[in-house]
């Protein structure tokens, strides 16, 4: 499958694209892309690639989301449809190498980063906000 993804990396460490799943729910379009990171990437890595990606490859998309695993055996999508949250008991395993999860409203260019210093499953989130699409639109 062609992507934009192949050769992109995290500073010197590869970030491998894994799959991506299309699903319509309420008239909305949601788009979420799984990939494999190296388990010790630091955050501002995936914040420096997360908010350098044009969305403008995204026809017809409400939202996007980038879920990054530390292990691409676990790599999963969430079992609930059209969202981009796991639900720990649901999908137990995937959540345990979950390392961040990004999501971006194209709509309004709102977005925003959960970044897991161990994992979805054994910790707190560290939230980071942007409004680089809102941004990008005035100009």
């Amino acid at each position: 499958m062609e992507t934009p993804f192949q050769t992109a990396k995290l500073g010197k460490r590869p970030i491998i694209f894994l799959k991506k799943r299309i699903e319509t729910f309420d008239f909305k379009v949601y788009t979420l892309f799984l990939f494999k990171i190296d388990p010790i990437v630091a955050k501002e890595e995936i914040i420096q690639y997360c908010r350098s990606y044009n969305a403008d490859k995204l026809s017809n998309t409400t939202l996007y989301a980038f879920i990054f695993f530390d292990n691409e055996k676990y790599a999963d999508f969430p079992k609930r449809a059209a969202t981009y949250i796991y639900n720990t008991l649901e999908d137990s395993l995937a959540v345990q190498h979950i390392k961040a999860v990004y999501i971006s409203n194209v709509i309004n260019g709102f977005s925003k980063l959960f970044y897991y210093p161990t994992s979805y499953f054994f910790g707190h989130a560290e939230e980071h906000y942007y409004l680089d699409g809102l941004t990008k639109n005035i100009k």
